[in-house]
């Protein structure tokens, strides 16, 4: 048993317009379960689902380990190569031999064997967590796009919102302005999850001896338990019924072609958006920026994604350089904080007056 705060609790699929009401008594005959019904044609009812804190439940997946089991933590992969018959992982705290690999982080840093930028969008989100005085039993979601959800933990309402495409807007100070709307937040931050192109994640073996774990569509503390029986199977060369359904090199007919030219444009627009999007807080000069905050301290960074080369925005909410391409991120000072960019921006540390 692991203590992760599994609570059970009523889950709503909410109709935000009219035309989503037909897909939701769709839904409901689907599932021809008691337990799941429309109420007032708006919102479908789940009155058997449960949350859980995902933090608390990979670390008991961690700590259920055999003891033997080796963890290498805050260590990163910036490059992978074949020797015979086993892998050559490079990290910056030295390097790991194996037989078998998976690829089981959010972006993977590689385009081939799957040309991955190719075969996946990138939805942002915005977060808020507020204290509330009651802690209510329940969690939605919205049907249609633009998602909008909320859930409680312990004390607090958490609420997400004003999702787009990422490359396709570069001002998350406005995205955030919007989901706050005046009201007063304890805390603030944004996410980004990898669609792909059926709303299926990726799980399996890509080449030989080498899997991926990827592109969870916004349900990853669901689907990456799934992803992840299949991919530890396929490793101990047992069969799993699911492994077709999440094939990475899967067939997808003109629906791929289709997403590759969409894909192709969004990421054109992300690499000119990011190259022109400008903050006021920050100064541009050939190529690198620099950043003064309030304190008088400036942190002057390039201003390339060192990944693929798009331009970085400024996040002023969260004080981060977001790639808008493929959501690398960095702190303020060019530190990578998440992929798939291997490498900083930094050009000096912080010139603190």
């Amino acid at each position: 048993m692991i203590d992760c705060d599994l609570e059970k609790n009523t889950a709503y699929i909410i109709a935000s317009k009219k035309s989503d009401r037909k897909y939701l008594e769709e839904l409901k005959n689907i599932y021809n379960d008691k337990n799941i019904y429309l109420k007032d044609k708006d919102a479908l009812v789940c009155k058997d689902s449960y949350v859980f804190n995902p933090i608390k439940y990979m670390n008991g997946l961690l700590h259920s380990l055999n003891a033997s089991t080796e963890i290498y933590e805050n260590t990163l992969v910036y490059d992978v190569k074949k020797k015979g018959n086993r892998y050559l992982v490079k990290t910056m705290g030295g390097d790991i031999k194996c037989e078998k690999i998976v690829f089981a982080g959010f972006y993977p840093y590689f385009l081939f064997p799957m040309v991955f930028p190719f075969n996946v969008d990138l939805e942002k989100s915005y977060v808020s967590a507020v204290k509330v005085n009651k802690q209510e039993l329940t969690n939605g979601i919205t049907y249609d796009k633009p998602t909008m959800s909320y859930r409680y933990y312990k004390n607090y309402l958490i609420r997400l919102g004003e999702t787009h495409n990422l490359g396709l807007s570069f001002k998350p100070q406005e995205k955030f302005t919007n989901l706050v709307n005046n009201k007063k937040i304890d805390y603030l931050w944004s996410n980004t999850d990898i669609m792909t192109i059926d709303g299926m994640p990726y799980a399996g073996k890509i080449k030989k001896n080498m899997y991926i774990l990827t592109g969870y569509n916004t349900w990853g503390m669901a689907g990456s338990s799934i992803a992840s029986k299949i991919v530890s199977d396929e490793i101990q060369g047992k069969k799993n019924i699911y492994s077709k359904l999440f094939d990475p090199k899967r067939s997808m007919g003109i629906y791929r072609l289709i997403e590759w030219g969409k894909d192709t444009l969004t990421n054109l627009v992300a690499y000119i958006g990011g190259m022109v999007c400008k903050s006021d807080k920050v100064r541009y000069k050939k190529g690198f920026a620099e950043l003064t905050l309030k304190d008088g301290s400036k942190h002057v960074v390039k201003r390339k994604c060192p990944h693929l080369g798009c331009g970085l925005v400024y996040n002023e909410v969260e004080k981060t350089w977001d790639c808008p391409c493929h959501a690398s991120r960095f702190d303020i000072d060019g530190k990578v904080i998440v992929g798939p960019s291997k490498y900083d921006i930094s050009v000096k540390r912080s010139n603190n007056k």
